[in-house]
């Protein structure tokens, strides 16, 4: 509990949360370790059923307001770990901030609203880009020795895209295209691991 005590007792505890979720990555924490010691596996299985649904809504909601940096950090502390009156004890609350370091989304940016278009602009897009998107395909499902390759060849095929809107419909074949395979991939884990079984 060193961490979640430390910001608490800071004299500006939203500014050390934020600091802590910034850089955690960069900090040499026994937050983990802490974890693993403070709770029994029982008590895991407990707070994970009582608390993950609440800190996956609180997250959300947060992170839909796209605040500042500042405000989130702030609202999340305040509102969402050390005054929620459903986190009912400091144990609880160590949970809740372990499981928001360790959430993706963290640490936080404000973001644009990016580009967006209707269905029929972005197939035209698609249409206009077929052998561009195929290309990026090939190069995704492509062995390569070293990621800089593969990422330098990537934005090959973006910088021939002849417009911005383009470049973004490329890309966004490219991620949903990495993540279908991500996903593949791992039901073919799934089913490989039960087939064994």
């Amino acid at each position: 509990m060193l961490v979640y005590d430390r910001i608490r007792n800071e004299e500006e505890p939203s500014a050390a949360f934020q600091y802590f979720l910034e850089n955690a990555d960069e900090i040499i924490s026994t937050e983990a370790e802490e974890a693993e010691q403070i709770f029994t596996a029982t008590e895991v299985q407990q707070l994970r059923k009582k608390c993950d649904p609440l800190i996956e809504g609180i997250l959300n909601r947060f992170l839909t307001e796209n605040n500042s940096e500042r405000e989130f950090y702030n609202r999340l502390w305040t509102d969402g770990i050390y005054g929620n009156a459903a986190l009912q004890n400091d144990k609880e609350k160590l949970y809740a901030l372990y499981k928001i370091w360790q959430d993706g989304r963290i640490p936080y940016f404000q973001l644009d609203a990016g580009l967006s278009m209707t269905n029929e602009q972005f197939g035209d897009c698609c249409n206009r880009n077929r052998q561009l998107i195929k290309k990026a395909f090939f190069i995704i499902n492509s062995a390569f020795s070293q990621r800089s390759q593969q990422s330098d060849l990537l934005l090959r095929v973006l910088n021939e895209c002849e417009t911005d809107e383009d470049r973004v419909v490329v890309m966004a074949q490219i991620l949903g295209h990495v993540e279908m395979k991500g996903w593949l991939n791992l039901y073919e884990r799934v089913r490989t691991e039960t087939v064994k079984e």
